[in-house]
Parts: structure tokens; C-alpha cells; sequence
């Protein structure tokens, strides 16, 4: 279930915002907003793909691995061994990949208020 929110557009012929906080598995990656930023935030509708500046993105792998790391099933060994570039995640359930991540949260600054 999602829990729908309005952000401030920072430039209306991009959507831009500001994220705050990235969480995964409900921690932090405690990192100064101003790098989720660096140089611009968009959100894209139209892929699945999660694109972040450098300094986060390995934040954010670190976080994925510790969390894979702490997991102690078959399925957990599977994903370590995917984080680890030893395999490929090309299981017959698809659905089934999903259940093997994390929850990965992007908070973004938002009012109340209509978008745009």
C-alpha cells in the first residue's frame, strides 16, 4: 500500500525535487541531504531504473549488503550472491525477486499543498 504525497516541483519542465533521506529497512543512510541533490533529483515515471550520485550510491550499496549479510536463508544467499555479481537473479517466479530486497524508502520534501 502507498501513501500518496505532494512535493514542491523545483523546475516544472523537469521533475525535480529534493530528497531528504534515503532508508533501507527502515535505517538511514545517514548522509548530508545536500549529496541525494548533487546536481539535481528527478523522479521519472516512465522506468524502474534508481540513478543517485556516486557518494550515494555506494552508501546505499553498503547498506543493501549489510542487510543481505544479516539475512540467514536460502533466499538471503541467493541475493548475496546476486550483490556480489557471482549470479544472475533469473528465477522461474519472478514475483519472487522482490521479496529478496529490502524495502528501499526515498523521502523527499513535501507540503500539503497541490504539486503543480
Amino acid at each position: 500500500r502507498v501513501e500518496w504525497v505532494f512535493t514542491d516541483i523545483v523546475r516544472e519542465w523537469y521533475y525535480q525535487v529534493e530528497v531528504t533521506d534515503i532508508t533501507v529497512d527502515g535505517v538511514s543512510l545517514d548522509v548530508d541531504c545536500i549529496e541525494f541533490n548533487r546536481p539535481a533529483a528527478f523522479v521519472d515515471s516512465g522506468t524502474t531504473n534508481i540513478i543517485v550520485p556516486t557518494k550515494v550510491y555506494y552508501y546505499l550499496y553498503t547498506a543493501i549488503e549489510t542487510y543481505t549479510n544479516l539475512q540467514s536463508t536460502m533466499e538471503a544467499d541467493t541475493l548475496k550472491s546476486f550483490m556480489s555479481r557471482d549470479t544472475f537473479l533469473c528465477l522461474d517466479d519472478k514475483t519472487a525477486v522482490f521479496a529478496l530486497f529490502p524495502e528501499l524508502t526515498f523521502t523527499i520534501a513535501f507540503n500539503d499543498s497541490a504539486a503543480f
